[in-house]
């Protein structure tokens, strides 16, 4: 059963994952669907029970192979999901120079796409849109290439975010207000880590304690949001709301949810289980 950051309605549902499931477990509803990293998952509805034994017939049959895990970079494509999708941009995402993990410089080969969500301006609804996947031959990991009017993890574009970060209360987000509220008290919680590291790494003087500040400081120095986000996943290798394993290859998944933990200690929140 899934009752997590991103669950709007009260509907009891079962996500099934095929690797790292720990790790997955700790993350919203909402970043697990719109990234895609679920094997499937079924409401919990009439025969829900025999879907499930089904799956574990089919896991049991191929058995569970573990995959090797995954590295995200973002990269300016298209200035909107609505052009991204309309001009089919993804076939236009190019290989980074090195593999971002093991930095090898051979040249990464294509591997496909895969699907994820995002919201569609002035509506309640999402889109669906391909994301182009690379793999390093020498440490066969692989390399997504996210739009950089998306946000990692998260449902909402880039753009929402940031106009609802900046007034707080704008027309084009009241819909999505439940989530944006949330994603704000994210980046607040997130704050005294990320400060930090932004005054090392950009030389920036940012606050730890005042977030309309700090976020006003990061556009004046950096940019516009995905340029903000961009950035710090290639310079401090985390995000606005938090660090992931796909953008920091030297830890493992204990490390990320340690820092998570402190994270949640600091502002006298329950960490994970």
């Amino acid at each position: 059963m899934w009752g997590r950051e991103d669950s709007i309605d009260p509907i009891n549902e079962t996500y099934i994952f095929g690797h790292d499931w720990e790790s997955l477990s700790q993350m919203s509803k909402g970043a697990i669907f719109a990234e895609g990293l679920h094997s499937g998952h079924m409401v919990h509805g009439k025969g829900w029970k025999n879907a499930l034994d089904e799956w574990f017939l089919k896991l049991k049959m191929r058995g569970s192979k573990p995959r090797i895990g995954r590295m995200q970079i973002l990269a300016r494509l298209g200035d909107s999901p609505e052009t991204y999708v309309r001009e089919k941009l993804h076939a236009a995402a190019m290989p980074p120079a090195c593999c971002p993990n093991c930095q090898c410089s051979r040249r990464l080969q294509a591997l496909g796409y895969y699907e994820r969500g995002i919201t569609s301006s002035g509506t309640p609804h999402y889109l669906r849109f391909q994301v182009r996947r690379f793999r390093c031959m020498s440490c066969r990991r692989t390399t997504s290439v996210l739009p950089d009017f998306s946000q990692p993890y998260r449902l909402i574009a880039n753009h929402i975010i940031g106009s609802y970060f900046r007034g707080r209360s704008t027309s084009g987000s009241q819909q999505w207000s439940f989530l944006l509220n949330r994603y704000w008290n994210r980046f607040s919680d997130w704050l005294p880590l990320l400060a930090p590291k932004v005054r090392k790494d950009f030389r920036l003087r940012i606050p730890d304690d005042v977030p309309d500040r700090a976020w006003a400081c990061l556009e004046s120095g950096l940019g516009e949001i995905g340029i903000v986000t961009r950035e710090l996943t290639i310079r401090s290798r985390i995000t606005l709301f938090g660090a992931y394993l796909c953008h920091q290859p030297g830890r493992s998944k204990n490390e990320i949810i340690g820092i998570h933990t402190t994270v949640l200690l600091r502002v006298g929140k329950d960490p994970p289980d």
